[in-house]
């Protein structure tokens, strides 16, 4: 598969370049699942596309870790890590050598001047080199001496040219695997969203989703209804009573009196009239 799918592609065509794009080595951890999502939706074995339906496909498997597979790196044999172990030791090789044979020198020069000070006037690489007159080893010779130092350095450079070569590549491959796992993306995105278009148009047609959107309908009409009758509740309890009005008297009945004092005489103080 060269190209994504075409946003007008059937099931069947969804289904084949899932197959082909599964078979990839880079989406090897998601194999099983996209050859088991192709099944779905051809209706093959026993593919069930009901699961499928409720799956947002591009939040499941359009990421990074679908493609892990494409940049794994091989395992390094255990010679290259030793290698860079020895170039850091390595580095200071000829510095131990130099200094090592210079002090080695500075004694046998002392030794030589003590017993004959008139060699002091001859140069001292001439006396390092002619072993101080049989007072140092030959392999401290100002020859030797700088013969080992040179010798280190050049297999330090040996060794730092194959770690470079070995490096380079390293990243080339690095590079090579990151820009094959953005190709797999850049074809799995869009055949993915097709496969979820093909998926939405399924899940709308389904009887069990037509009898779920029902159900829901009808709970939440109930609670709706449950809500109006308990705002009602609240509203008549919170509405202030009017006051109790006196029924009118009906005809040939006797109007009730209003209740008087009783009278107990005259007060004190008031004058009888005659």
């Amino acid at each position: 598969m060269d190209t994504p799918v075409g946003a007008l592609a059937t099931a069947s065509v969804v289904a084949t370049q899932l197959n082909e794009l599964a078979d990839k080595p880079g989406l090897g951890s998601r194999r099983d699942e996209l050859k088991s999502l192709a099944d779905a939706l051809q209706g093959l074995g026993d593919g069930d596309i009901e699961p499928w339906t409720e799956l947002d496909l591009l939040q499941a498997y359009a990421r990074p870790e679908s493609v892990s597979a494409a940049l794994a790196e091989a395992p390094e044999h255990r010679a290259w890590a030793l290698l860079e172990v020895a170039i850091g030791t390595l580095v200071f090789l000829p510095l131990l050598f130099t200094w090592f044979g210079l002090s080695r020198a500075a004694d046998a020069y002392r030794t030589l001047i003590g017993e004959d000070p008139k060699s002091a006037a001859r140069p001292f690489l001439q006396l390092w080199q002619s072993g101080f007159e049989g007072r140092l080893a030959d392999w401290s010779t100002f020859g030797h001496v700088a013969g080992s130092a040179t010798a280190v350095i050049l297999l330090l450079f040996l060794l730092a040219a194959v770690h470079g070569v070995r490096r380079t590549r390293t990243e080339h491959r690095a590079d090579q695997a990151r820009r094959t796992a953005d190709e797999l993306l850049a074809l799995l995105v869009p055949l993915l969203t097709r496969a979820q278009l093909l998926l939405n148009e399924q899940r709308l047609s389904s009887p069990r989703r037509f009898t779920a959107e029902l159900t829901g309908a009808a709970a939440n009409l109930g609670r709706l209804g449950e809500n109006a009758v308990r705002a009602h509740e609240r509203s008549a309890r919170s509405r202030p009573r009017s006051p109790r009005r006196s029924r009118p008297p009906t005809p040939g009945s006797t109007p009730s009196t209003p209740p008087c004092s009783r009278w107990n005489g005259p007060s004190p103080g008031s004058r009888r009239p005659y």
